[in-house]
């Protein structure tokens, strides 16, 4: 963005925080590119892919800002940071950088470097190089002049990470963080959770009842939050509604292992599990309390590898369906069902989904078909109805474009993607739709024409003839697509087709 971050988030704090979905202009010729969530690149890193280490070249630039900087020649130095957020991502160069600053402390003028840092901090546009900044402002702790302004960029969720490694080092760097924490929401929150330390009640009992419930994922913070907030020891005695509510939120997070290490990190997750279990019989339980006696129920009838002791196991799942198959439990199921919710727990329970299904489509169908097409294509009559639908609401023949190699991302291609949801869902039934596959054929995002393709290929295997027998129409027009499809995968299906 043009201007200084700094400020522009100075000037949109309301109240000590961010206003939801609050995010920082896109960069210019960049507004059309899909973009992460502030702090989830990082995010992403830090949690899955590890924190590779910049080049020797890289890190030799690195070298060079600091001694720009050091020179008191803020231009350059400004300039070279440009080019090192460009190449290396701070996330990636924080060791780098600050090795070199400790290794030529004795010849380095400290204050040129601090008024360096202190400038980019207040007036750089760039936001790698504000990162870089917070970077070189962690080897100044304790400066009263940057404290509100590493708290103000703190709660921009893109340099929360980076605000906290700067917090960190104060006198109360423990409060510091705790105060991110609460006023962050997303990847903030988390990154915060992590480096948070219980040392008061207050803490704990924030952890306890807030700390899952994030933008992003719980599962990101549940196992920070179980053992920071003693969570365990809610279980034992008496178990409020409240303090059950955010076991519930607790164990729904450890449960999701996808994104973090969870529930199999606990060396008594089953005598837990049973503990909460028991608690949630003495419950009235709504529909979310549900979703997690559910997802316990799946954890243990979709494990990758037998359990070791398979009649506990079975003794929990059957605790799980008794709960879930009580009269008061089905009448919250259908309810979530008929508000277009919780389809894959009515199909266990055995309850009808097709009518609300098909009212929700007939309300909107390109809103919901995402979530609801693929509920119902079995029935035949749904199917022909969803076909229809979309003869109806989508505008075929407008979206007949010129191919391009866009996945068809964002609202520009909503329809597109409501067609997808169909289309994929037609491989299963030789000719229904060909009208439809046809259309996806000559869209712009690659990925429609992609899943068309794959439905043909479907169609030709369970027919057992070639298209050019199966559907001799849209034979002809492949030759003619394929002349103009500028994507190698694209080609290669239709070739096979041909």
């Amino acid at each position: 963005m043009t201007g200084s971050i700094y400020e522009y988030i100075k000037s949109s704090v309301s109240g000590g925080r961010l206003p939801k979905g609050f995010e920082l202009p896109a960069a210019d010729g960049k507004g059309e590119r899909i973009r992460f969530i502030p702090g989830g690149e990082d995010g992403v890193a830090v949690f899955h892919f590890g924190v590779e280490e910049i080049s020797a070249e890289d890190s030799g630039l690195a070298a060079e800002v600091v001694n720009a900087a050091a020179d008191g020649d803020n231009e350059l130095a400004e300039k070279l940071l440009l080019r090192l957020g460009q190449s290396a991502r701070a996330i990636s160069g924080i060791d780098s950088l600050q090795q070199y600053i400790f290794e030529n402390r004795e010849t380095l003028s400290a204050n040129n470097v601090f008024r360096f840092a202190y400038k980019i901090l207040t007036e750089s546009g760039d936001t790698e190089s504000v990162k870089y900044a917070l970077v070189i402002m962690e080897m100044f702790p304790g400066v009263e002049a940057v404290k509100d302004i590493v708290r103000t960029l703190g709660l921009y969720e893109e340099f929360t990470l980076f605000a906290l490694y700067v917090v960190r080092h104060w006198e109360n760097g423990n409060d510091e963080i705790f105060s991110l924490a609460r006023n962050t929401c997303g990847w903030g929150r988390i990154f915060a959770v992590q480096q948070l330390e219980p040392q008061t009640e207050e803490i704990r009992e924030w952890l306890f009842r807030e700390g899952v419930h994030n933008t992003v994922m719980p599962a990101y913070s549940a196992l920070d939050c179980w053992y920071k907030s003693e969570a365990e020891q809610r279980l034992n005695g008496y178990v409020s509604r409240d303090i059950f509510t955010s076991l519930r939120d607790i164990f729904g997070g450890l449960l999701d292992e996808g994104p973090s290490e969870g529930i199999s990190a606990l060396e008594n997750a089953n005598e837990l599990i049973e503990r909460f279990l028991s608690c949630a019989g003495k419950m009235s339980l709504t529909i979310e309390d549900l979703r997690v006696i559910f997802d316990i129920y799946n954890h243990y009838d979709g494990a990758d590898e037998p359990p070791e002791y398979p009649e506990r196991a079975e003794k929990i799942k059957a605790a799980c369906r008794e709960l879930l198959e009580s009269h008061d439990s089905r009448r919250e199921v259908i309810v979530s069902v008929q508000n277009g919710r919780d389809f894959e727990l009515a199909k266990f329970l055995g309850v009808d989904c097709r009518e609300p299904v098909m009212r929700l489509l007939r309300e909107d169908f390109v809103k919901n078909c995402a979530y609801c097409c693929g509920k119902v294509m079995y029935d035949p009559d749904c199917r022909r109805e969803i076909i229809s639908l979309c003869r109806q609401r989508l505008p075929l023949t407008e979206m007949r474009a010129a191919p391009t190699t866009s996945l068809g991302l964002g609202l520009r291609y909503r329809n597109e993607s409501c067609l997808e949801y169909v289309v994929q869902e037609l491989g299963k039934y030789p000719l229904e739709g060909s009208d439809l596959i046809e259309t996806a054929l000559q869209c712009a995002p690659v990925r429609t024409r992609h899943l068309a393709l794959r439905a043909l290929e479907s169609w030709v295997k369970i027919k057992k003839q070639p298209l050019s027998a199966l559907l001799p129409d849209i034979y002809k027009l492949l030759p003619r697509l394929r002349n103009n499809e500028p994507d190698a995968g694209v080609c290669e299906k239709m070739d096979a087709l041909l």
